[in-house]
């Protein structure tokens, strides 16, 4: 599952839509949504930046092991989603849907595969599947390592 740097064991969150309520108006749900989806991105952000900040200056004390410069220590790109209208997508898609399929490129899976989107198929109704991609890329055994890694650590993905 995805990671924030420095933050061991805690996923990233997915932005959730807000609850809505019957005869509320289609501009006043957006509203919402735009007003939490900012919240969660500012959140999200802020707890991003601290995580490599506490990451730089691990690498600031271990400038001369690793023998770079800590200034070259890129943050890597955009871990997540910026688009308030592809979580939009996501939210309605996930609310009718029976099945969500989760593509998780095998080269990294804990980059793709996030157990709180998981968790939000679960709550909405909706059964997980993780479907491994590129796995032509990747020998059999690490393949099968993280088949195995992900259905221990989702258990609720069955197997």
């Amino acid at each position: 599952a995805q990671r924030a740097p420095g933050e061991a064991g805690e996923a990233l969150p997915v932005a959730r839509r807000p609850p809505w309520r019957q005869g509320e108006t289609a501009q006043a749900v957006q509203r919402r949504e735009e007003e939490a989806f900012a919240e969660w991105l500012a959140a999200t952000d802020k707890r991003l930046e601290e995580a490599l900040k506490l990451e730089a200056g691990d690498a600031a004390e271990n400038e001369a092991e690793a023998k770079l410069p800590a200034s070259s220590l890129q943050p890597a790109p955009c871990l997540y989603e910026h688009n308030l209208e592809v979580f939009r997508q996501v939210w309605r898609s996930v609310e009718f849907a029976d099945v969500c399929v989760i593509l998780v490129d095998v080269r990294f899976p804990p980059l793709h595969l996030n157990e709180r989107l998981v968790e939000m198929a679960i709550e909405s109704g909706c059964v997980p599947v993780v479907a491994l991609t590129k796995c032509d890329l990747v020998p059999a055994r690490e393949l099968e390592g993280w088949s195995e890694r992900i259905k221990t650590q989702l258990p609720v993905l069955g197997g």
